[in-house]
């Protein structure tokens, strides 16, 4: 499925995330919401290296882009001059305020509009003669709405899936192959999917394969659950990396809330008024 975004086209790819089966259709325990726990994890021991990384996990503000859902990832540059310490922070704004400035729109047109945005803002920026950071971006802008995932990657970054014991490098292929980097190409693939209960993904650059090759970054995903996942990867790149953003996605089935039966639902305890008598 194709859009036209100005120029240049983002091609949208179905990614292969299996759907529920057409004899569970209507069973509600399939197609119900699944709680999103998203950990972010960022490392920067350099303090001198802080401009030049920006991690987002950004939730609805209110109540009409509820349907919009999170958007989440990270920018990054490998480029650390005076002109490029601005370039993520300015990114990250132009993202959240495209993607969710008008929530009557579907969520992949408003994703088509918040990359086409970002993809303007580097050419503005590259106008201008800011243009060192040219080849020396990653990106990865995931959204996730109900129980589905629409995402985009620039440079190196990379998207994992863990599901059933196997882990899926989803990005694969979506970042762009030009050989010379063009501002307006910097966003050109877009890929979705429906995400079943104990998904996990790993939103991260290829600088994680200085620690971790991908074997055993899955023995790690089958060794830790949950939350002892997060702080192993936390624990792990904070000692060996020196920048480096992740987020870990875990999907689980919603908690039920518990509410106390009412004391005032109580058979109240029979008394005898003794002075009655």
């Amino acid at each position: 499925m194709y859009r036209h975004l100005g120029i240049f086209l983002i091609v949208y790819d179905i990614i292969n995330l299996p759907m529920p089966s057409k004899n569970s259709v209507n069973n509600k325990e399939v197609l119900k919401d699944l709680e999103k726990k998203i950990s972010p994890v960022l490392v920067v021991n350099n303090s001198s290296l802080k401009p030049y990384v920006e991690l987002f996990d950004y939730a609805p503000e209110n109540i009409y882009q509820q349907p919009l859902g999170s958007l989440v990832g990270f920018f990054e540059v490998k480029e650390y001059s005076d002109d490029s310490a601005y370039v993520v922070n300015f990114l990250t704004s132009v993202l959240k305020k495209e993607y969710y400035i008008n929530p009557k729109r579907p969520v992949t047109e408003s994703l088509d509009s918040a990359l086409h945005k970002v993809n303007m803002a580097l050419s503005e920026l590259a106008k201008h003669g800011n243009i060192e950071w040219l080849g020396k971006l990653n990106a990865a802008i995931c959204v996730l709405e109900k129980n589905n995932t629409h995402f985009s990657v620039a440079g190196n970054a990379k998207i994992f899936l863990y599901r059933k014991l196997g882990l899926t490098e989803i990005s694969e292929d979506l970042a762009s192959d030009s050989s010379e980097p063009h501002p307006l190409k910097t966003f050109v693939n877009v890929s979705s999917g429906r995400l079943e209960k104990d998904d996990r993904l790993l939103i991260t650059s290829a600088d994680i394969f200085h620690i971790f090759s991908t074997i055993e970054l899955k023995k790690n995903f089958q060794r830790f659950e949950g939350e002892k996942f997060v702080q192993f990867l936390k624990t792990a790149l904070s000692n060996q990396m020196e920048m480096i953003a992740s987020v870990v996605i875990e999907m689980c089935e919603i908690e039920p809330i518990i509410t106390p039966k009412n004391v005032a639902d109580k058979k109240p305890l029979r008394t005898a008024n003794v002075f009655s008598e």
